[in-house]
């Protein structure tokens, strides 16, 4: 495998990039739900437990690819479900009804719909829930203030949950689209930069000599010293075109430099911005949780009061510190010592204000699973959300006490998964946006070592074949005209052949057929006064398969006319085992190829497309004989159900074309 070629299937690692949000995004709503479904224990009748599970139907249905594409055809319809199911329960069940639930609609109106719209329908949604609550339902328990504040901060935290880890897991998506779409620009530009030089450098070349070779053909009756001018200049335009190609092989080959993607702002920029921002609210809304529950019964201390506040600050910036985007994946410095006093924080208030400090523990889960090592990680995490049910059967033992601690452990552990989450999705947010330059490079690089090697054997044996026409014909000119005529319109018509193959070598579309190789070689090694023999030996083949028999055929006859003084060249195809084989032997060998002196590209071009085929490639000398043996697996369909193989052999040519056996 080529080195880009490695390089583009190493970012398929970031497939668990793209489908980490989901399985975050789904954590944290099936986590929500126990902790509801177990809070709903608390309350009589089944209709309660109905709502509560019925609400989350929707938003679990978006966490998943089909049912994604299903909102975005019916996001209208499915968000008037949603507020039917949202705001029923209120008229059911009064003030019995839980607060919050109301930010699962909040979450996904902000996913669904476009902002601005979608942030002034969020305001509205948290006002119809304060008026709700205030004047309409009346707070399930005083003081009214209290409870207001924290419904209030319980739907802005749920529907940051259901907004952050949505869009992001679509952000996440939408810039592997982006990657992709950048990859294909990244690769037409260099096409188009290929095909100008070649056009340059190639191309206007091939013209000149057609023009060339046309204007002999006019003047070989009336002037042939004009049309063996015409036709010497045309041989010397080739040459140069051949070494030109040669020369932007090369070039190509080995280009490293850096490429320009070019473009706006991706998604890549906006996801770690939007993971930020939706985690700095998080904080924020569970801050204002934590300040309501210290001062839901204010400490008669005012230091403990004051303590309480800078307590819940220090943990705030200890969790920004902590979800700090680190873009090399190496841990921050200090994180043993920052951890530690994370975690004598959240408890050191215990003491004094009981359950009321639990609420900032969800921070410290979220931060042993972004800094302790993996095998440790998830046994912290559990035993902070175990600590959370232990602190309140502690605190609070009252006959709901086991309900209520399995409540606060789900609830504790679904927003210590999302902290997790939001942290871990700006980095894997940002390792994508890395990526991006990468994976422009190595398409950049991929379709220059594809334009190199099918400059080398595409457009090969095309100018060879010229050169060596023009040479035929000027040797023709003095002893028989008629043949000179007619190869000179063969040499326009190779021209206009060879340009077709060089707008090929830009065209990722391009195929060559074994049929159209074996008559071409046929037809170049008799103008270079080589006997050839045809065996075609092999059944239909896959058109992949075709193509890649045709372009070793190509290079082997372009090796037979550079690398050798041959006189008889001997080319065959056969079928057996599952496999087809190319066979391409010749006389006079008069030194080994550029392949086994260490400087060759050819050769190896072709040993790379066999092996990408599954199949192998030889290459060697024995005496004057030199041996071009491809051999390709067949696809299983291919090789079956066919009992013999038919030899097919074309007529024995001799040097001047003429047919001398079967």
């Amino acid at each position: 495998m080529s080195e880009p070629d490695a390089r583009l299937n190493g970012l398929a690692d970031d497939d668990l990039a793209s489908r980490f949000p989901e399985a975050v995004f789904v954590a944290v709503l099936g986590l929500l739900l126990v902790g509801r479904m177990v809070d709903a224990a608390n309350h009589r009748g089944s209709g309660y437990l109905l709502f509560v599970v019925a609400l989350f139907v929707l938003p679990l249905l978006y966490a998943t690819p089909a049912g994604r594409a299903l909102w975005g055809r019916h996001r209208f319809w499915l968000l008037a479900v949603q507020a039917v199911l949202t705001y029923v329960p209120f008229a059911v069940f009064g003030n019995g009804w839980v607060g919050g639930m109301s930010g699962l609609l909040g979450g996904l109106l902000l996913l669904t719909l476009a902002a601005p719209a979608s942030w002034l329908l969020f305001g509205a949604l948290m006002v119809v829930e304060g008026v709700l609550w205030v004047g309409v339902v009346g707070p399930p328990f005083p003081p009214t203030a209290y409870f207001t504040v924290w419904a209030l901060a319980a739907l802005l935290d749920t529907a940051l949950a259901v907004f952050g880890l949505g869009r992001l897991a679509d952000v996440v998506r939408e810039l592997r689209k982006a990657h992709r779409a950048l990859a294909d620009l990244v690769t037409a530009r260099e096409r188009l930069r290929a095909a100008t030089q070649l056009q340059s450098a190639v191309g206007d070349r091939l013209a000149a000599v057609a023009t060339r070779g046309e204007l002999a053909l006019r003047a070989m009756s009336r002037s042939p010293a004009q049309a063996r001018e015409q036709l010497t200049r045309a041989g010397t335009v080739a040459r140069q075109a051949l070494a030109d190609a040669r020369a932007l092989a090369t070039d190509h080959q080995g280009a490293t430099g850096k490429v320009e993607a070019g473009g706006t702002e991706t998604p890549s920029v906006l996801a770690p911005r939007l993971a930020w921002t939706v985690l700095v609210l998080l904080l924020g809304a569970f801050s204002v949780i934590y300040l309501d529950n210290v001062f839901y019964d204010p400490p008669a201390d005012f230091g403990v009061a004051v303590a309480a506040v800078a307590t819940g600050a220090a943990i705030v910036a200890l969790q920004l510190y902590h979800s700090r985007p680190r873009h090399d994946g190496t841990r921050l410095r200090g994180w043993h010592w920052t951890l530690a006093l994370q975690a004598l924080l959240s408890y050191a208030l215990y003491p004094v204000l009981g359950w009321r400090v639990t609420v900032m523990d969800a921070f410290l889960a979220g931060s042993v699973l972004l800094l302790l090592p993996r095998r440790w990680a998830w046994p912290a995490f559990a035993a902070v959300v175990a600590g959370v049910g232990a602190l309140w059967a502690a605190d609070v033992p009252t006959n709901d006490s086991p309900v209520r601690l399995v409540y606060l452990m789900a609830i504790t552990a679904a927003f210590g998964l999302m902290v997790y989450g939001l942290s871990r999705l700006a980095d894997l947010a940002a390792r994508l946006a890395a990526v991006r330059d990468e994976l422009a490079q190595a398409a950049a690089l991929r379709e220059r070592l594809r334009v190199a090697r099918d400059v080398h054997d595409l457009l090969g044996l095309g100018l060879s074949a010229i050169a060596l026409k023009t040479d035929l014909i000027v040797r023709l000119l003095d002893r028989d005209e008629a043949r000179a005529r007619r190869e000179t319109a063969e040499l326009v018509r190779i021209c206009a052949r060879a340009r077709a193959e060089l707008r090929h070598v830009t065209d990722s579309d391009r195929q060559l057929t074994l049929p159209a190789e074996l008559a071409t070689a046929e037809e170049v090694l008799r103008t270079a006064d080589v006997d050839v023999r045809v065996e075609v030996g092999h059944r239909p083949i896959p058109a992949g398969v075709d193509t890649v028999l045709a372009t070793v055929l190509r290079e082997a006859v372009t090796n037979v006319l550079r690398h050798s003084i041959a006189r008889q060249c001997t080319i065959q195809t056969s079928t057996s085992d599952g496999s087809v084989q190319l066979r391409v032997s010749n006389d006079g060998a008069t030194g080994a190829p550029e392949l086994e002196r260490g400087r060759g590209r050819g050769l190896a071009n072709l040993a790379a497309r066999s092996e990408a085929r599954g199949g192998s490639f030889t290459a060697g000398r024995t005496g004057d004989r030199f041996e071009v043996v491809a051999e390709i697996p067949l696809p299983a369909a291919s090789s079956s159900g066919v009992s013999r193989t038919r030899l097919l052999r074309l007529p024995h040519r001799g040097p001047h074309g003429s047919a001398v056996g079967r």
